[in-house]
């Protein structure tokens, strides 16, 4: 027999509050523009050519990852209300 699921209620709404915060920071991860490489040889030259198309790759994933957390965050914010509502009505 198994035990029935139970859920922290408190501790889903700290979840769900620190992936919030950590999605609307204003310092969340992104990488600079301009990173080249200052060497002239094959290498450098073969990184500063690849480098805006990367960094613009990373970025935009970045970014993804970002608006998930926050939208993470709505939905177990979500969760914790229901899990009160029927908390309450004693479902």
């Amino acid at each position: 027999m198994t035990s029935p699921l139970t859920v922290s209620i408190p501790s889903l709404r700290t979840a769900a509050g620190e992936l919030f915060a950590i999605s609307t920071a204003a310092d969340f991860p992104r990488i600079p523009p301009g990173v080249l490489a200052i060497g002239t040889d094959p290498a450098s030259v073969h990184f500063n050519r690849l480098s805006p198309a990367m960094l613009g790759t990373l970025n935009a994933r970045l970014l993804a990852i970002q608006k998930d957390l926050f939208q993470l965050s709505n939905d177990m914010a979500a969760a914790a209300r229901a899990y009160q509502e029927a908390d309450a009505a004693g479902r």
